[in-house]
Order: structure tokens, then sequence, then C-alpha cells
């Protein structure tokens, strides 16, 4: 905090200072005065935005001294010389002259009857008067601001407060980097605003913060970025201000320097509206984290079939903000993911928060645009989707329509969590909603029952189940009995001797009894999984592939066994 060199030549004390060369850096800022003769070494005794005083007594008979003087005083950080004639008088060396025009550092001449008192009377009382007033605009300001908080004040109020205070345009983004809010004070700044959302330089910035999350400083300064919405060119520098805590945000505010530098009560401001906007999007995610709950509770006495009435159904789910009115199929979607924020330092609940937001931020528009009025719930990464049909459509038509869009929504999600596997799983089609329950078991049993069977990530109908959706309902040590008493002589002869005949006749039978596929899928030659097919005859003391129930049971014994896994 202080002035600038050219501040206070304008100073009514200090009105008759002259300066004597370096006008290129009257903008440099005077934190301090020192008075200073020059000793051999006096480097360590500057922090920078000095303004020094001196006669260059020492150095009154060395111009080159005087010269290197003027490069280590610049070096060091110093605002500007001011040489008193005691000792000099009023002429200085064509050497010193340019020395101070190269290095942009003002040489002001004191007049002789000037003492060193006043200067330093009139420049520290003013930086003084400066910093009462700041803090008591600072404190005025965080009132301001804490007073908007309290009385209501949502994130965007907050933005456009912010805007008018520091009179630059302003975003603010939640962790995500998800616009919430604009603020401006000008028709041709919110233009500008919108013309940030689509700029290639803003979206570097974005992901700059995303790659360099745990290293943002409260100003984080990138190269100039050129944009302007009236076509002429202008640089603008981006500053990026954390919302909450800097090691884990809650949200980022973009604002941007033009032709006038930001000044430090505009940094204050900034400051106290971060503080402001973490109070609002705290209340906010409190008051989420509440109905997220009771959502969860309805959610599963719905789904299990306690709610006794459509008009009950009904009635609770408008408290939520859920319409299940024309809402027939539930279809499931899961990230195959523990914590896609790797190197986070976050607990689980804002991890999870962090899941739902990116999901959802993708869900939502291909709902409105594919199948539109469907609802949506989020539990971490899974998000159940309650499919909107008007009850005029058959059964075909919406298990069409349900896989089409599974396929849309998959492709996205896998985009958005870097090619992160995601099964989807669709549940039947039922003509009220208080079966609504039974469509999200049945998407649930799909995702479960099909990961295991056929993999993650893939997309997969409660009818297309078929036998092994049957499976998946038995209870597990039914299963594991069957399994075992069928492949016992098959795994224990692979454990003795290092074979792999149980994957071969599950590859078999799969691929329909051909020798040359199966060695296509297990990489072998055709040969090789002939013998095995031989061995397995041989192990067993029958051929399982000679009667079809004996070739379907060992087909489920070997997808039952997929199932205990």
């Amino acid at each position: 905090m202080g002035i600038t060199v050219n501040e206070m030549l304008e100073l009514e004390p200090l009105k008759d200072l002259r300066l004597i060369a370096g006008s290129q850096g009257l903008h440099r800022t005077i934190k301090e005065v020192s008075v200073l003769e020059i000793p051999k070494e006096y480097d360590p005794f500057f922090s920078g935005g000095e303004f020094v005083l001196t006669t260059f007594h020492s150095l009154k008979a060395n111009l080159a001294e005087q010269v290197e003087a003027v490069r280590k005083l610049s070096a060091a950080g110093a605002a500007a010389i001011g040489i008193h004639p005691l000792v000099t008088g009023s002429k200085f060396g064509k050497e010193l002259i340019e020395a101070a025009e190269a290095y942009d550092l003002p040489i002001i001449l004191l007049p002789s009857s000037m003492s060193y008192s006043t200067v330093i009377s009139a420049v520290l009382g003013t930086i003084l008067n400066r910093q009462t007033q700041i803090l008591q605009k600072s404190e005025e300001i965080n009132r301001d601001l804490t007073r908007l908080v309290l009385r209501g004040a949502n994130v965007q109020t907050i933005a456009s407060t912010l805007a008018n205070l520091i009179k630059r345009p302003v975003l603010v983004t939640n962790e995500a980097f998800e616009i919430l809010a604009t603020g401006s004070f000008s028709e041709s700044q919110r233009t500008f605003l919108e013309s940030c959302l689509q700029n290639p330089s803003f979206l570097e910035n974005k992901q700059f913060l995303k790659t360099e999350k745990q290293n943002v400083r409260v100003h984080s300064q990138k190269s100039p970025q050129s944009s302007r919405n009236d076509g002429r060119e202008s640089s603008l520098t981006p500053w990026i201000v954390p919302v909450g805590a800097m090691n884990d945000p809650l949200g980022y505010i973009y604002t941007w320097q033009e032709e006038e530098s930001m000044h430090e009560l505009d940094f204050i401001a900034l400051s106290h509206a971060g503080t402001a906007l973490a109070l609002e999007m705290d209340k906010q995610h409190a008051v989420e984290e509440a109905g997220s709950r009771y959502r969860h509770n309805f959610l599963v006495e719905m789904l299990e079939g306690n709610v006794t009435s459509e008009e009950e159904l009904y009635r609770r789910a408008r408290s939520i903000d859920l319409n299940l009115e024309h809402k027939h199929v539930v279809l499931m979607t899961r990230v195959g993911i523990e914590d896609p924020f790797i190197g986070l330092q976050a607990d689980q609940i804002n991890v999870k928060r962090k899941i739902e937001k990116r999901m959802v931020a993708i869900v939502r528009p291909l709902m409105e645009k594919y199948i539109p009025k469907s609802s949506i719930i989020l539990r971490g990464n899974t998000a159940i989707i309650f499919l909107h049909f008007e009850q005029k459509l058959e059964r075909d038509s919406t298990r069409k329509q349900s896989r089409e869009f599974a396929e849309v929504l998959q492709k996205a999600l896998e985009s958005e969590f870097s090619g992160t596997p995601n099964s989807v799983g669709i549940g039947g089609f039922y003509p009220s909603p208080m079966d609504l329950g039974k469509s999200y078991r049945e998407a649930q049993h799909t995702i479960d029952v099909g990961g295991k069977i056929f993999g993650a990530g893939r997309i997969t109908a409660y009818e297309e189940l078929g036998v092994y959706g049957l499976l998946g309902k038995a209870p597990k040590m039914l299963l594991s009995e069957f399994a075992t008493g069928i492949l016992k002589k098959l795994n224990q002869y692979d454990v003795n001797h290092q074979t792999e005949l149980v994957k071969t006749v599950e590859a078999y039978l799969d691929e329909k009894e051909s020798f040359l596929a199966v060695a296509k899928q297990l990489y072998v030659h055709p040969n090789t999984v002939k013998y095995r097919i031989q061995k397995v005859r041989e192990v067993l003391g029958f051929d399982p592939f000679q009667l079809p129930e004996q070739r379907l049971n060992f087909h489920l014994a070997l997808k039952a066994r997929r199932l205990l896994s």
C-alpha cells in the first residue's frame, strides 16, 4: 500500500520537487522513505518501494559509481531517488540522466531549502491517511456484502454488487467451472461476458485451473488475451479468485484488467466477495444436502413399495420437485469410478457432490433433448432416471427410445469421465407409476448382473438378461452349490496341472462349439482347443456336450460362477 511517484509530486508540501530524469517510472509505488548515503554494501537493506533520499556525498566525484547506484537501486525495487543539492549541486552528468531513463527510475531534485523531514512527513502522512481510508472502505465493503448474505442475497446479487464495486465485468463459477452468475454495470460488458463463454482463451484458462488447482493464487495471472466485443483489439489480463478454501474452493470469481490497472480496493472487494460467496454457497450446499436426504428417504419408500396410493405418490413427489406423471420406465446409469478427483484432499461428501454435479450437467440437457419431462435423482456415481412416456406408447416403442437415449447418454458420460466405463441398466415398462419400484429394481439388477456376465460399460435391458436374470435372483448359496458341484473336477484339474479347461469350456459353449472361433478368442491354435475339449471329456469321464441338458447345465454353472465373483 502506498502512493505513486507522480502522486507524490502533486502533494502541496512537495510542489517544489523537480523531476530530472526517469519520467517513464512515475507509476512506481512509494511504500516508505529511506535516507541513504550510499555505503559500499546496501542491497540487503532494501525490500522494494523505497523513495531514497541522498546527497550522493560519498559518490560526488565518481560519476561511474553514481550510474552504478542507479542500476542497483532499480534492481532492488526502489521507487525513486531524491537528491538533495547540498553536495552535488543542481547539475548532473549526462551518463546519470541516461541511466535513469534506461532503468525508468525517477531522479528527483529537492530544493536546497527543503529538509528530509518535510519529505518524510508529507509522504508517510499521505500513505498513512490512505491506509486508514482503505481500511475504512474495506470494512464498509465487508459490512455491505455480509449484510447482503444475511438478507438472503443469492449468488447473482453478490456478483452484480461486486461488478459495481470494481467497475469491471465479473463471472462466478462453481468448482466444476459451470457459470453460476455474471455481473456487469453496462450493456456492452454484459455482451462481453456472453462472448467470453465462447472464447477459446477463457476455456484455456478454465483448463489451467483444472490442472493447477492446488497452486491457484489469490490472483492468478496468465498471458494477456486479446478480445473485444466491438471489434477493436484490446489486451486483457484475467484475474481469478478462489471462493472458499484455497486447496478446495467452492468456486471461482473471474474478472479482467483492461486499460486501467486493478487498484488495491478492487482486490479487497474481490476478497470480501469471495468470503460472501463462500457463505452463500455453503448455505446452498446445506439446503441441497437436506433436500437430498429427503429425496433419498422418499425414493427408498417409493421403490420399496411403501407408498400406498397414486395420490400420495404424486403429492410427496411434487414436494421434492419430482414429477412422476407418465413415468413408466426407470433407467439407471453408473460411472465405474471410486474417486475421479485424483489427488484431491476432500471428504467423501464433497467427492460425492462433485461427481453428482458433473453427472447432472451432462444428463439434464440430454434428457430435455431426447426424452423431455423425464426426472433424475443422483446418488453418488449413479443416476436414476424416470423416463417420461405418454401412456399411448406401446412397450416396444418405449424399449427402442430407451435404448437410443441410453446410447447417447453412455457416450457423453464416458467422454466427461475420460473414457471410464459407464454401465446402463433399463428396467421394464409399467403402466402405473406405483410400479416404478419394480422397474427400478430391474434396472439395478440389470446393471449388477449384466456387469458380471457381459462386463462393465454395457447397455442392458432387463428383458435381455434372460436366464441370467433368473440366476441373479437365486440365493448365492444355492448358486455356489450348483456351480461348484458341476465344475468341481475341471476346477481341480486346472489347479493341479496349471491348465485352462474351465475357461476353454465357457468359450466353447459361448462360440457354439466352433474350434476356430474359440482359438481366436483365447489366442491359441485350433488344435490346442480341440486337445483341451478332448481332455475335458477324459477328466469328467463323459461328454458334457452330447446331451442338451448336460450342455445347458455346464453353461449355466459357468455363468453362475461369474455372478459369484
